[in-house]
């Protein structure tokens, strides 16, 4: 559910960052085209779920989404995350490539060759940067790479891009 909460013509285009199809976004908010009404972001709870067994990154990824207003599932394994992508399908799924026993490519491989799952984005948040494994993880159907340590402006705009995209 979106709620319009205000009507505004006096808006300025410095504070919008980054724009897709009619909605220009920025954290909190997204307008329409005309910018004449603003819809508050955390008014849309959408599930995002972080995979990473790094405690402090899943605790840092989840403090900075539940603050604009997503709702956060977290796993610290890949088959963690099997069993709550089974109970609730995420909106989208961060993750992080270098994890034990189920590797992040692993993961990554599974969830889009199951058809119940396959159209959920994935964005990589990985400290593997080199261009073999960002070239490998985007074939394999992430949809975007975030490099570690995280830029959070650019993921949070690379999020509620995509969850935009979804909503068109």
């Amino acid at each position: 559910m979106i709620q319009i909460v205000e009507k505004r013509q006096d808006i300025s285009t410095q504070k919008i960052s980054v724009i897709l199809n009619s909605y220009y976004i920025y954290p909190e908010f997204f307008f329409n085209a005309n910018r004449n009404i603003r819809i508050h972001m955390s008014t849309v709870k959408r599930k995002i779920l972080v995979v990473d067994d790094s405690t402090t990154n899943v605790v840092l990824l989840e403090a900075v989404f539940s603050s604009k207003g997503y709702m956060i599932l977290t796993a610290l394994s890949a088959i963690e995350a099997f069993s709550i992508i089974k109970k609730e399908k995420p909106a989208i799924v961060l993750l992080d490539l270098n994890m034990p026993e189920i590797s992040g490519f692993d993961f990554l491989a599974q969830l889009k060759a199951n058809e119940e799952t396959a159209d959920i984005p994935v964005v990589i948040v990985s400290a593997l940067v080199d261009e073999l494994n960002i070239n490998r993880a985007l074939s394999m159907g992430a949809t975007a790479f975030i490099n570690k340590p995280i830029d959070i402006p650019v993921l949070l705009n690379t999020v509620s891009g995509l969850l935009q995209i979804q909503n068109t």
